[in-house]
């Protein structure tokens, strides 16, 4: 579970990272701005929902099954490159977002599915 937390850690630092970058006006090439920040995403959420989930059922063994996981990036793949751009000038669909989003979110399937491996046979679950 420890890779899991490093990942999402990792993407949540710099991500903000990314953001103060932004505020202070570097110059970032436009893969970062454009492409990371959407792979750093799906592990962030993913990462709060998995806490709260956790912290709600009061169990710390509890995983997010895949279905949540491709739900939820179904949605922000939706929302922000389909739905956003039809209404605001600001968005634009970028289909090489929705591989960052779904990549990224199959990465946090595998790392957290590293740890469960081991505790199956234990009868843990995921919601």
């Amino acid at each position: 579970m420890k890779l899991l937390w490093l990942f999402c850690l990792t993407c949540s630092i710099l991500f903000l990272n990314i953001e103060a970058a932004i505020i202070i006006r570097l110059d970032l090439p436009n893969w970062i701005l454009y492409h990371l920040k959407d792979f750093l995403c799906m592990p962030v959420v993913l990462g709060i929902c998995l806490i709260t989930v956790q912290w709600l059922k009061q169990d710390y063994n509890l995983k997010l099954g895949i279905s949540p996981i491709l739900v939820l990036t179904v949605f922000y793949s939706w929302y922000f490159e389909f739905f956003l751009p039809e209404i605001m000038n600001r968005y634009t669909a970028d289909y090489i977002d929705v591989l960052m989003y779904f990549s990224s979110a199959l990465s946090f399937y595998f790392f957290q599915h590293i740890h469960l491996g081991n505790k199956k046979a234990a009868g843990e679950g995921s919601f």
